[in-house]
């Protein structure tokens, strides 16, 4: 059975052995170890491949996944005569505020990821700014993209982290060593979660390479081998 956040909650609890200081929100916490697992490394399950992007008409911007914490690729449909060009969001407000159009060029600019915006109840917004808004709906647009953490909340305890189940038990030991350090105010330089669980990445990080070699997958960074580029101003192959 997998854990839910209600689970991981008790377990940092157990490790306190009392109940913690009415400063410290164990959920916080809890996310904080969970951001630092998921960037601990660019794990090969955080990958999702070509999943679709819905520019829907008349709006200058496609939401993103919940997850979605950077973009690795974007591919466009063979049959369109146009490209789809990456570039910063600093560029793409440029170029509207100028008026700039190119009728064989879509620019889009990513927003959000790990540190997005969030919109007024306070949620993260992920979003794929348009220039020029399109006039018609489009599904030809497709991503791959590296997953974020995405923040677990006490209200739905029963909410499951999106992590292989081989990674739950590095999660508990982040999550109990981040709840013990947080209640005492330990020094960073000797903060065991930083340094406790590191036999166990080590372990993650060899059967990880595995799995990437099982299935065929490159040893090197996705970012490196990937369709298309991550960098401003290239152009998209399709």
């Amino acid at each position: 059975m997998r854990r839910n956040t209600t689970d991981y909650i008790s377990l940092m609890s157990h490790a306190l052995g009392k109940t913690p200081d009415s400063r410290h929100k164990l959920i916080q916490t809890f996310n904080d170890a969970g951001r630092a697992l998921v960037n601990a490394h660019p794990w090969s399950w955080r990958t999702r491949a070509a999943v679709t992007v819905l520019v829907e008409a008349g709006i200058p911007y496609a939401n993103l996944p919940e997850d979605f914490g950077e973009v690795v690729s974007i591919t466009v449909g063979t049959a369109q005569s146009y490209a789809v060009v990456q570039t910063s969001l600093a560029d793409l407000a440029r170029r509207r505020s100028g008026g700039q159009y190119d009728a064989l060029c879509l620019f889009v600019a990513f927003e959000g990821g790990y540190d997005g915006p969030t919109d007024e109840d306070g949620v993260e917004t992920n979003r794929m700014q348009l220039h020029p808004t399109q006039t018609t709906a489009r599904d030809d647009i497709t991503i791959d993209y590296r997953v974020k953490w995405v923040d677990m909340d006490e209200s739905r305890g029963e909410r499951v982290p999106l992590i292989p189940r081989d990674w739950e038990r590095a999660l508990v030991m982040f999550a109990r060593s981040f709840a013990v350090d947080t209640e005492n105010q330990i020094s960073p330089y000797e903060n065991e979660a930083l340094f406790g669980p590191s036999g166990e990445i080590q372990r993650l990080l060899i059967l990880d390479a595995g799995r990437q070699t099982n299935y065929g997958r490159p040893l090197a960074n996705v970012l490196s081998t990937g369709r298309g580029s991550y960098y401003p101003h290239r152009r998209v192959s399709r």
